[in-house]
């Protein structure tokens, strides 16, 4: 009898240890699933023989606060055209669908130069009059790069919120 009720409870623990190892496995499996990565952030834009990619940094750094300055990884690739005469803190804005924008403060970290240049676009949280460029009224987010290679303007579009 002890024998048979010793099996039982072995034959228990290893059904709970199973079940509790496939709850584990599931719970790591949806949060990996639901965890952003750079290329769901990228936006691309093809025109003029240049290309274009901007990857909204700021829901990677899981910052909450709404006053940290926006941030951008802009990189810009060609084979024909001299991306030098370009200068992107004068040809980017920042704008919400109401319409509200502002301009970058500064383009950091400028890399490469000819045919390849990348550098981060950094833009300030609020607009002049004091406006938080995202809040929960908002519904997408928008860069905008007037004038390069032929192309009045390229757009780059995150619907908000993030996720």
């Amino acid at each position: 009898m002890r024998i048979c009720a010793r099996k039982a409870e072995i034959s228990d623990k290893r059904i709970w240890m199973t079940m509790l190892i496939a709850v584990l496995l599931l719970l790591y499996a949806s949060t990996s699933a639901l965890a952003l990565k750079k290329r769901d952030l990228r936006r691309s834009n093809s025109g003029g023989r240049v290309n274009i990619d901007v990857v909204y940094l700021n829901p990677l750094k899981q910052s909450q606060n709404p006053d940290t300055n926006l941030v951008f990884e802009l990189r810009m690739n060609t084979h024909s055209v001299n991306l030098d005469a370009y200068r992107i803190e004068d040809l980017a804005v920042l704008r919400n669908d109401l319409g509200e924008q502002v301009r970058p403060m500064e383009f950091a970290n400028p890399g490469g130069g000819g045919h390849h240049r990348s550098g981060m676009l950094k833009f300030p949280a609020q607009t002049p009059e004091g406006n938080r460029l995202i809040r929960e009224d908002i519904k997408r987010i928008e860069v905008v790069i007037k004038n390069v290679a032929g192309v009045p303007e390229r757009v780059f579009i995150w619907n908000l919120p993030i996720e």
